[in-house]
């Protein structure tokens, strides 16, 4: 199988349940995306593509990022088509938005950590200056539906310091002044603005070799390698398939209620050491598991997305297993290796 036709499984599987139908107003529409490359944006406009292709929806897209040609390298299905258009510009230096843009989704943002403690000043400057700049933008658009501004779950998640921004929370309170920013030009400008708090993530699209456990034991798993938990194993997460990602945010962009705040992620927690035995036991090969690699104290903290929103006003739900998004990441990643 194909990297489209995996994807387009993917995305089958999770609109199976939910359909398409709540997604009509979506239909013959034009919808731009920053952060196009990233994860979180190349999920979504693999999800549109698969719209466009197996629903006839006729949405065009245009898509925004720094360097399209990452995505030539991890999903070349989604270049050179005629319903997406590639725009090759830091968002801050975003010219104008195309005519008729009723939809837009602001995912621009680098969420590495390592990104985020050598360099803070660009980290702030592109969440803070590049969500002023779409936000700016949107306000001379006529016609526009929705904004979805993509911010993060750490915004809720992490304590306000007050001691000013250092190098570790320049994303987070970059994040939480962008919320700021959203706030301001839905209350003076009128502008209908819903917000998404993405949290942990799991499936194609991602860099195996992000400071993140999910990747760092799928990367040992598929070379063979012990898989290291840096801590004690009992912090808990909750992990979304990619697909489901883009299946939920769309709904909370079509149907949320300007002015709310949305979760996004699992529903399903488990511990980091739960997290390193799954990827074990899908991994089908003989693997050791070694916690507290780094002689840290207990982690008891967690991470855990409120979706009873989503799920009881949208009527989604994920629809891949951890067990089966554990096994479609392993295969994906895999098949270069």
């Amino acid at each position: 199988m194909d990297d489209k036709n995996r994807i387009y499984a993917d995305c089958a599987k999770s609109f199976a349940a939910t359909g398409t139908a709540a997604l009509a107003d979506l239909r013959g529409s034009h919808v731009l995306v920053t952060g196009a490359s990233g994860f979180v944006g190349s999920w979504l406009l693999s999800t549109l593509a698969f719209l466009n292709d197996v629903h006839g929806f006729g949405t065009q897209v245009t898509a925004v990022a720094r360097h399209p040609s990452i995505v030539e390298q991890r999903a070349p299905f989604l270049v050179g088509r005629e319903d997406i258009s590639w725009v090759g510009t830091d968002v801050r230096q975003l010219a104008s938005m195309p005519d008729r843009v009723a939809w837009v989704i602001h995912a621009a943002g680098n969420p590495d950590s390592r990104h985020h403690a050598t360099s803070p000043i660009e980290t702030a400057a592109v969440i803070g200056e590049g969500t002023l700049r779409i936000l700016r933008l949107a306000e001379q658009a006529g016609g526009l539906r929705q904004i979805l501004h993509v911010s993060s779950g750490l915004v809720d998640a992490v304590a306000v310091s007050g001691r000013g921004v250092s190098p570790n929370s320049a994303y987070v309170e970059a994040k939480r002044y962008s919320e700021t920013l959203c706030y301001a030009f839905r209350t003076q400008a009128k502008l209908p603005i819903v917000i998404t708090r993405p949290f942990t993530f799991l499936g194609p699209f991602q860099n195996l070799d992000s400071p993140w456990a999910a990747n760092n034991f799928l990367h040992a798993a598929i070379e063979g390698q012990p898989l290291k938990i840096r801590g004690d194993g009992h912090a808990v997460r909750s992990y979304l398939y990619g697909s489901d990602m883009a299946m939920i945010a769309l709904h909370q962009m079509v149907l949320g209620d300007s002015g709310e705040i949305y979760d996004l992620g699992g529903v399903d927690p488990m511990t980091v050491l739960d997290l390193a035995n799954l990827v074990v036991g899908q991994a089908k090969r003989p693997l050791d598991v070694r916690v507290n690699t780094a002689a840290r104290h207990a982690d008891t903290d967690s991470f855990l997305p409120d979706m009873e929103r989503s799920i009881r006003q949208f009527g989604v739900r994920p629809a891949h297993s951890m067990t089966d998004a554990v096994a479609r990441s392993l295969a994906w990643y895999a098949r270069s290796a």
